[in-house]
């Protein structure tokens, strides 16, 4: 007999665990290896993150070409003043055109994914009336008067062919009245998110005072400032809804329905609305 058995019984198990396949490393997942992301951004990052995306860029974009037209229609400012605001107006205008060229595809996608398949009745319809006339609808109309107004630039002469078949077909001076066509399309999409968000601060009540039952004071935080987002969302489709008639009833070279001032100034504040929505989303 060994003078050591207790040593022989652990080299023995030691051998059996050799035998024995080991199991894999599984490395630490990355969160444990990499810092984590600050939690807070500071002004600049966050306006950065904000323009940095298309939404965030066109509303300082919106805000610009709306402020300039208020500034174009001020009668107290010199007459420099005024034409140069209205032509900076004008090519901001134009910039966000071309910023909104995804505008179909967008909606479009609206129509296949968000439109939900059962549910009320209401929501269905607001939300075919947002992306398929707000969105595929509007974004034809005003994609085609782009590309007419684009036509237009070049010298009538050197275009021959294609300038008489916009002329034969009535195209080729259409593009003011497309745009104004695409106005209602905007004021149909306008009223249908007046109908979701008024559904959203409907459910934001009644999740807040459950919240206020149950003493989740962090929910109900959370839920004060989705409303106050909301309700900046509801002043900027508010203040579009006379934008979007006056521009509607400029068809045919008419002046519109409401003084262009104001129309600018209420342009001005619900670009500024929606992009302070925009800046918070990226808190």
């Amino acid at each position: 007999p060994s003078p050591h058995p207790a040593t022989e019984l652990t080299m023995a198990s030691a051998a059996k665990d050799e035998q024995k396949p080991r199991a894999k490393k599984i490395p630490a997942p990355l969160s444990l290896i990499l810092p984590a992301p600050p939690t807070n951004k500071s002004t600049i990052q966050q306006f950065c993150a904000t323009v940095d995306r298309l939404w965030g860029a066109d509303r300082i974009l919106r805000s610009l070409q709306y402020g300039l037209r208020a500034v174009a229609h001020s009668p107290e400012l010199s007459q420099e003043t005024r034409i140069l605001g209205a032509t900076f107006a004008a090519a901001f205008s134009q910039a966000r055109y071309i910023n909104r060229l995804y505008g179909i595809a967008d909606g479009t996608e609206g129509l296949l994914y968000d439109v939900p398949k059962g549910g009320p009745t209401i929501e269905r319809i607001a939300k075919i009336a947002v992306h398929g006339i707000g969105g595929v609808g509007y974004h034809v109309l005003e994609n085609t008067a782009l590309l007419l107004m684009i036509i237009r630039r070049c010298d009538p002469i050197k275009i021959p062919r294609l300038r008489g078949w916009l002329v034969k077909t009535g195209y080729w001076d259409a593009a003011d009245d497309l745009d104004a066509i695409a106005q209602w399309c905007w004021l149909v999409e306008v009223l249908g998110k007046l109908v979701l968000f008024a559904r959203q601060l409907s459910r934001i009540a009644k999740e807040k005072q459950q919240a206020r039952e149950r003493g989740d004071v962090a929910e109900e935080e959370r839920l004060l400032t989705e409303r106050a987002i909301v309700v900046l969302d509801c002043v900027k489709l508010l203040a579009d809804i006379p934008c979007a008639i006056h521009f509607a009833t400029m068809y045919g070279n008419k002046p519109g329905m409401f003084r262009p001032r104001w129309i600018g100034i209420l342009g001005l504040i619900g670009s500024m609305a929606q992009f302070v929505v925009r800046y918070r989303r990226q808190a």
